[in-house]
């Protein structure tokens, strides 16, 4: 999600035959800083104290919330509303599968709204 929100940002002013070497490129090292951070984040997770953990559980939708703001088109910001609201409907339904859903659920909505109600015609964005 990273790479794709800071490609978002950064496309238009890369060349566009460019565009799939920047995104590897971002992404790519996005998964060789993540993947130890996540290994790392697991062993170290039971000697962190409790409040701690609580906040830190606020970072990851934070640094969503922050990165959608970078991203211009208005159907990305309609997907992220969506999935506020469906977000604490899913998790009461089910908890382990609650932040897939409502993504998925949100983001198909939206992509929906875009090409019936945004777009001027298929193809087009603006």
């Amino acid at each position: 999600m990273t790479a794709w929100a800071i490609s978002m940002r950064e496309f238009h002013a890369i060349e566009i035959k460019h565009h799939l070497g920047y995104f590897v490129g971002l992404g790519l090292l996005c998964w060789l800083i993540s993947i130890p951070g996540t290994i790392l984040g697991y062993l170290l997770a039971g000697m962190v104290p409790a409040y701690i953990t609580l906040g830190l559980v606020f970072i990851n939708p934070l640094f969503f919330l922050l990165t959608f703001t970078e991203v211009k088109p208005w159907i990305n910001r309609i997907a992220l509303l969506l999935g506020c609201i469906f977000g604490p409907i899913f998790f009461i339904v089910d908890r382990d599968t609650s932040l897939l859903t409502s993504g998925l659920v949100a983001g198909t909505i939206a992509y929906f709204i875009d090409r019936k109600y945004l777009r001027k015609k298929a193809g087009v964005i603006g």
